[in-house]
């Protein structure tokens, strides 16, 4: 049988003679449990002075091993490492999967919101443009006011929440390849693929698509009962102005249908103005993502305070005022090393460099990587 010993700090194979079960009395002082574990296996079938069988165990292999608890045979990394590195990647394993469980936690309670807002938004919004009474009163058009303006509010609550839904789904991904999970439910979750062709038009099935539907139609219906009664007073108003009468058998049907009209165009035009404008500050703010990282990159964390250029970025990227970024870099900079590895994990430039510039931004370190990396794609090349 092949025997493990200490040397240098790290184990290595002594191929020069078998394993004694005396060696375990001599006072040898192993660096890793799974060693010491796999001899004391090796004692319990031994008397002192007899050799083990090179074929009894040598024939298996390294993973039945380590789950036969003979962790000193298994070549895996984890058997490899000493006490202390052992530890500490349980320790983190069992940090990550307690956070994983809180990311879908947080997952559900996110798409619970989501659910219920969308289930009771379009039905309250009908109920009450039916019992509001004289939809050209006072009345009406206060009610209608105080629906669009909260339907607004919900609609700006959703996107929040999408913000905070689409990085939970991100950090649940990465906690799975952190696992050794990179086939787990989150790193692939498919995209939508399935669309409606409408001419030039798509129709994407997609959550995205279902939920601005409804808050759009909410929108455009408490819009509607805001803009007929100002329609109404204009055209009461518009011939005490000395102009010209337009005669119509039903005025308050025509107020009604152009109030309607106007607000679905309206309510379409602030979806595509939106829309453009997210991209755009989409594209921007990868832009200076990627500019913020290469910049921090080799930076050391004492020194960030007097990146004036690194500094700007981080400005722009957070919409904080200059002095909050330039306290939070004095913070850092003041700290000891041992202190700094709380808040900047080791490995690359690039992923030290994403999360000290998610220290002085706010933003999350996986997408300043993501960013700098282009990992997913989504920096496009600049001319």
């Amino acid at each position: 049988m092949t025997r493990w010993a200490a040397g240098n700090g790290r184990p290595y194979r002594d191929h020069r003679r078998p394993v004694l079960a005396a060696d375990l009395n001599e006072g040898k002082e192993y660096d890793s449990p799974c060693i010491l574990a796999g001899l004391n296996m090796v004692a319990t079938r031994l008397t002192p002075g007899d050799h083990a069988d090179d074929n009894s165990i040598s024939s298996e292999a390294p993973e039945q091993a380590c789950e036969r608890g003979d962790h000193g045979h298994c070549a895996r990394a984890h058997c490899q490492q000493g006490p202390e590195e052992s530890r500490v990647d349980a320790t983190r394993r069992e940090a990550l999967l307690r956070e994983y469980s809180e990311v879908g936690a947080n997952f559900r309670l996110l798409t619970d919101i989501r659910f219920k807002l969308l289930a009771l938004l379009p039905i309250a919004a009908a109920a009450a443009a039916a019992l509001k009474g004289d939809p050209l009163g006072i009345q009406g058009f206060g009610l209608s006011l105080f629906g669009l303006v909260a339907t607004l509010g919900l609609a700006t609550y959703n996107a929040r929440n999408d913000q905070l839904y689409d990085e939970l789904v991100g950090r649940a991904a990465s906690i799975e390849r952190s696992l050794g999970l990179p086939d787990g439910y989150f790193a692939n979750r498919p995209r939508p693929w399935l669309y409606v062709p409408l001419g030039n038009f798509r129709w994407s099935i997609d959550h995205r698509i279902g939920v601005t539907t409804i808050y759009a139609a909410s929108v455009a219906l408490w819009a509607s009962g805001v803009l007929a009664p100002i329609l109404d007073f204009a055209r009461r108003v518009y011939p005490l102005l000395g102009l010209s009468r337009f005669a119509v058998e039903d005025p308050t049907l025509v107020v009604n249908i152009l109030a309607s009209i106007l607000a679905i165009a309206l309510t379409v035009l602030g979806i595509v103005v939106i829309g453009k404008n997210k991209k755009r500050r989409a594209k921007q703010l990868r832009a200076w993502a990627v500019e913020a990282v290469k910049t921090a990159a080799g930076l050391q964390v004492g020194r960030l305070a007097e990146c004036k250029d690194l500094l700007l970025l981080c400005e722009k990227l957070s919409g904080e005022k200059r002095e909050t970024i330039r306290s939070r870099a004095q913070f850092y900079a003041k700290l000891d090393a041992e202190s700094v590895g709380h808040y900047v994990p080791s490995g690359s430039q690039e992923v030290t460099a994403a999360h000290i510039v998610a220290l002085l931004t706010d933003l999350p370190a996986r997408w300043l990587f993501d960013c700098a990396t282009n990992r997913r794609g989504s920096v496009r090349a600049t001319k």
